[in-house]
């Protein structure tokens, strides 16, 4: 219950912002808050640190007791999660007139893909090595609460790369896009929240991620 009371006030802190920032562009004309290093990057860049870190803590825990072979893909999940969220924060940077050039270079410059390359490699060769559990694990978890909040994540930070590439041109459409994403990463945090209750409570049999036994006889 501790946990759930918490997860409404985030949710709620969330849709508050979204609606001062609403009110403060919109209505008070503020048009400088969509700008690099304002308050609304700084905002979008604390919530991904605090989704990122909730899920790092995931990965270090023993969330399943009661299935072989689960615990270690669940905290890599969590890992993975992680990753995501610091791929993020990297992405939201606004770095260009730091004057450090090594920053600039991973943030902004070939470094980035670099990075990206060093950091997501291993986690997809990972993946791939025990697909069979992470299916059974995706197909138990698909109605859990952080699915359900990462799948609304996912979907607030594509509409706001509708805006960010101008597939979609309005007025204030870079306020649109900057507003999609701190909504999405308020719901990356119900997800992380969410998490290592939603995978100690999975339901679901490993058996199929077992090789078959052969007989010689």
């Amino acid at each position: 219950m501790r946990s759930l009371d918490l997860r409404y006030w985030v949710g709620a802190v969330t849709m508050l912002l979204v609606a001062v920032f609403f009110y403060l562009v919109r209505m008070d004309g503020q048009l400088y808050l969509v700008e690099e290093n304002q308050w609304m990057e700084h905002i979008q860049l604390s919530l991904i640190v605090i989704a990122g870190a909730i899920f790092w803590r995931n990965s270090g825990l023993n969330i399943v007791k009661k299935y072989d072979g689960a615990q270690g893909p669940i905290k890599r999940i969590a890992l993975i999660a992680a990753i995501l969220c610091f791929s993020f924060l990297v992405r939201e940077l606004s770095v260009k007139n730091s004057g450090i050039e090594w920053l600039i270079y991973i943030v902004d410059g070939t470094g980035y893909k670099l990075l990206m390359l060093a950091l997501w490699l291993p986690a997809l060769y990972s993946l791939a090595q025990q697909w069979q559990l992470y299916w059974q694990l995706l197909k138990a978890s698909l109605f859990s609460a952080t699915a359900k909040f990462t799948m609304l994540a996912a979907m607030l930070l594509l509409a706001g790369a509708l805006f960010d590439k101008e597939i979609i041109v309005v007025e204030y459409f870079r306020f649109y896009e900057e507003i999609l994403e701190m909504a999405a990463y308020g719901m990356l945090i119900l997800a992380a929240m969410s998490f290592s209750k939603d995978m100690a409570a999975l339901n679901f049999s490993t058996q199929a991620t077992k090789p078959a036994e052969t007989s010689l006889a």
